[in-house]
């Protein structure tokens, strides 16, 4: 993948992350530009290519946007949470207050963001893992 790929690939999956986090913490895999493996690869590869001048926190920012690929969940989920916010984006404080207050005593509703939480957890561990390898086999270069 040459450096020109990795920015598009970067910058389109950073303005999906930007327009998508405002709705809530589970994000529709279609909503991806690219391939969950292109992203990995070009978030890996420009980590791998920083050089040690690279500011922590630019490093930090990176190892962030990797992990949030965790909450890209399959769309069928997505749209059946997305289906109990539906018309509230405009809606007023109070409103969408107690419209989360009638969610959390949905058991239907609970079950599926406890049971997608745990699902986004486990894979947010899972590319933690991956990022710690990929930092401890730096070092040892």
């Amino acid at each position: 993948m040459n450096s020109a790929q990795k920015i598009n690939i970067i910058l389109s999956y950073s303005k999906v992350l930007v327009e998508e986090s405002k709705k809530g913490a589970f994000i529709s895999i279609s909503r991806l530009p690219f391939s969950r493996e292109d992203i990995k690869q070009a978030l890996v590869e420009t980590l791998q290519n920083l050089d040690s001048d690279a500011r922590a926190e630019t490093r930090k920012q990176i190892e962030v946007t990797y992990l949030y690929l965790a909450h890209f969940i399959p769309d069928e989920d997505a749209q059946e949470l997305s289906a109990y916010w539906e018309g509230l984006e405009n809606s007023d404080d109070e409103t969408r207050l107690k419209k989360q207050y009638e969610l959390q005593q949905s058991d239907v509703y609970m079950k599926k963001f406890q049971e997608l939480s745990i699902l986004v957890e486990k894979e947010r561990e899972k590319l933690s893992v991956e990022l710690e390898l990929l930092n401890k086999t730096r070092e040892l270069e």
